[in-house]
């Protein structure tokens, strides 16, 4: 038999970048973050934010909520908290991801740079096809910029089912690890 220990964690909403808040750029977004200095592709954003919990104990607000690789396990962020990436918003054909995320073995789920980013441009990424019903219109899955949609594009013509590591992100990513970053493992 195996014993399994859990952990609840609160993960912290700080960045390893500049952003800053304001209004999205994506009609009825609300919110978006913002990019306070210019960022290299591969180049570290910050860790999905809030208590990561089991699904069953999650109160409040659903918005805020990113799945992790632990099964029933979640990360809920709190949204009135106006800082980390919890704020970045869903792209649309006129805002296109620019945003990547990986949910890491550790549960936690990083968000990095998924092209070069310039100074002021609100940061977008694309949910995955999983996120559930949304109340606004999302990048078609033949633009979007993620890699893994292209894959699930060519195959289902769909966005990406999952968050996990395309192929070559590993090496990248290690190599932009910030040198602040002790407890992350890719």
């Amino acid at each position: 038999n195996i014993l399994v220990i859990y952990i609840k964690m609160n993960i912290q909403y700080n960045t390893y970048c500049k952003t800053y808040v304001k209004k999205s750029n994506i009609k009825g977004a609300g919110l978006g973050l913002f990019l306070g200095e210019k960022l290299e592709k591969y180049d570290w954003i910050g860790l999905y934010p809030g208590i990561m919990d089991k699904i069953e104990k999650i109160n409040g607000d659903p918005v805020y909520i990113m799945g992790t690789r632990k099964p029933g396990i979640v990360i809920s962020a709190d949204g009135n908290i106006k800082r980390g990436v919890h704020l970045v918003n869903e792209g649309n054909n006129n805002n296109l991801p620019n945003v990547f995320y990986v949910k890491l073995y550790s549960g936690k789920c990083l968000y990095f740079a998924g092209r070069n980013i310039k100074k002021n441009e609100e940061l977008i990424t694309c949910y995955s096809c999983s996120y559930g019903n949304r109340p606004y219109a999302i990048t078609d899955s033949n633009k979007c910029t993620d890699p893994r949609c292209k894959i699930m594009n060519n195959s289902i013509g769909t966005h990406r089912n999952n968050s996990f590591f395309y192929r070559g992100w590993k090496k990248k990513l290690k190599e932009k690890k910030p040198k602040k970053v002790k407890d992350v493992y890719i």
